[in-house]
Formats: C-alpha cells, structure tokens, sequence
C-alpha cells in the first residue's frame, strides 16, 4: 500500500468513490441485472455460504449487485437471514451517534424504506450469532480483500466491535490491485464478482 498522509488518503478515497458512482450509472438495469445473478449463482455454491446456517446479507439500492435473490434463496432453504438498520444510540455521556443493527426477517415484506433510502427491516427481532456469515457491498475493493464503503463506516465499526465471516459482493470493474484504505478499515475473507472468488484471508 502506499503511504499517503491523511489528506492525500482522504483525496484519494474521493477521487475512487466518484470514479465508481459514474461507473455504476453507466451500467444499464440489464446489464447489473445479469452480473447479480452469475453472483449469486457463484455464491450460492461457495462451501463458505453454502454451509452457513444464517446469513446477515445487506439491502441493496438500485446501482448495487442486487441482493433480493440472495435473500429470498436463504429463506427458501432453511437459512436464517438478518439485514441491517442504521439506528441512532446515545451513550451515558448524552453522546448520540448513528450505529449498524441487524434485526431477522422472515420475507422481503419485512422491509420498509429507511436511512439513505434504503429497505431496512420493520418490527423484527435483533439477530446475534457471531458466527453469522456478513455480506458486504462496498463501491471499490482490492485482491487483498480491502474495501471502499461510502464513507460513513457503519461496517468497519460493526466489525471492529464484533468480528464475522464476511464476503463482498462486487462488479469486477470495482476490484483493482490495491485502494487507498487505513488502518481502521476491515478487510474482508472473499469478494465475489460476476467472474471470479477472490479469498483475501
């Protein structure tokens, strides 16, 4: 990795993030369409997944490797499924911050549209299960299994805080050598993309 200092890394991580949000747009609903299913089509047959007894897998948007056939896969197979939701939380000090919790859910009808416009899970029961396989999004990823998320950390905290198996789902345009990340930055064990399994771990 090279060395930046602190505002060369954070120019860099803009730079990357802006590159990748044009990229998405320039992909056509057909075209991310097809990708996600020869991800989950991959997935599906990694012992990793395919062994898991629950999965935490994320919500996706509209530009985002489309996870909605993951989930409904899951459930129809016995798995236990446990999305996220961004919630606020205030500490002892009267400090509030916004903070990751994974709640289970029984069908994508448990889902209604929340923080930054994303499904997030409604009246359902908090998951905890540490050896819940985590999947990931992420706009920009390396061999090495680092991640570029979109820049408020929600995941690396989580991580940090309580440590899973984890895999990113990614385009291939998105996958490069190496990116610009820190040391707070939480690497992940695979990243899959429409062509190949990259293990980081």
């Amino acid at each position: 990795m090279k060395n930046w200092n602190e505002a060369e890394l954070a120019a860099e991580k803009k730079k990357l993030r802006a590159q990748m949000r044009l990229a998405r747009k320039e992909m056509t609903e057909s075209e991310r369409k097809s990708k996600s299913s020869q991800i989950l089509h991959t997935l599906i047959h990694i012992p990793f997944f395919r062994d898991a007894e629950e999965i935490w897998c994320y919500v996706s948007l509209p530009d985002e490797v489309e996870t909605d056939g993951i989930i409904r896969f899951c459930l129809e197979h016995g798995k236990r499924v446990a999305v996220p939701k961004v919630e606020d939380v205030t500490d002892e000090f009267g400090k509030t911050d916004s903070v990751l919790r994974f709640y289970r859910i029984r069908s994508l009808d448990d889902l209604a549209e929340g923080t930054f416009h994303v499904r997030e899970p409604v009246n359902c029961e908090p998951a905890s299960d540490p050896d819940a396989v985590m999947i990931l999004p992420g706009l920009a990823f390396s061999f090495e299994g680092m991640r570029m998320g979109y820049g408020r950390s929600y995941y690396d905290r989580y991580l940090l805080r309580e440590p899973h198996p984890t895999a990113a789902l990614a385009f291939d345009y998105s996958v490069f050598p190496d990116i610009p990340h820190e040391k707070r930055d939480v690497g992940m064990e695979y990243v899959i993309t429409e062509t190949r399994v990259l293990y980081c771990r």
